[in-house]
């Protein structure tokens, strides 16, 4: 069967993860995807895999590079939204506005500030967390920096997570051949003790 141009797309892309230009994908990808919500799956994976490609010392690079690309797709869409006018936000989206995370978000962010948006940016949706700090007053570098602090720490430990799950299954695998080898090296062994008893009988 054939394979979806978008699908084929990201399978090509999955092949290049280990190149040194791939981060720039990373943060393309992630930057679109705050506008199309349907490619944050894809770029998950793709971010994984680069993880693991790069391994522990230097997976922090692609967890950089996907925040970045955050910054950049919600620096874009703080511009949208001030061109269009809050007030056309909130009739496009009512019941975003409506939802009951949109008064805890603003319960935190009165209280916090740039901490509470940085400390909600990394299990939270962005969209509401970013229209939030707008209504609140805070500037758009403010906003921008918080939303990079929070989702960099984010990918950080999903990508500190891949990169240990890697080397916790290969440290199994090898436990599991050294075991197998130790346990084939004890048979023989064993069989030779009990041929010698035998002939002592």
């Amino acid at each position: 069967p054939s394979i979806p141009p978008t699908r084929g797309v990201f399978v090509r892309l999955g092949d290049q993860v280990a190149k040194p230009w791939f981060p720039l994908v990373i943060i393309a990808l992630s930057a679109a995807s705050c506008f199309a919500i349907f490619l944050s799956g894809a770029v998950t994976a793709l971010f994984i895999s680069a993880c693991v490609a790069r391994g522990k010392g230097r997976f922090a690079h692609v967890a950089l590079a996907n925040a970045l690309g955050v910054a950049l797709g919600f620096g874009i869409f703080i511009v949208i939204v001030k061109q269009r006018g809050m007030d056309a936000i909130r009739a496009s989206y009512p019941s975003l506005f409506a939802s009951t995370h949109w008064g805890y978000m603003e319960g935190v962010i009165a209280r916090s500030g740039w901490g509470g948006v940085a400390a909600l940016a990394a299990p939270l949706p962005l969209h509401p967390l970013v229209l939030m700090g707008m209504l609140s007053g805070m500037s758009s570098f403010s906003i921008l920096s918080a939303a990079f602090a929070g989702r960099f720490a984010k990918y950080y430990v999903m990508g500190l997570v891949a990169t240990r799950g890697e080397g916790v299954l290969a440290a199994m695998r090898g436990e599991r051949r050294s075991g197998g080898k130790e346990a084939d090296d004890a048979a023989p062994a064993a069989a030779g003790d009990e041929d010698e008893s035998k002939k002592e009988k």
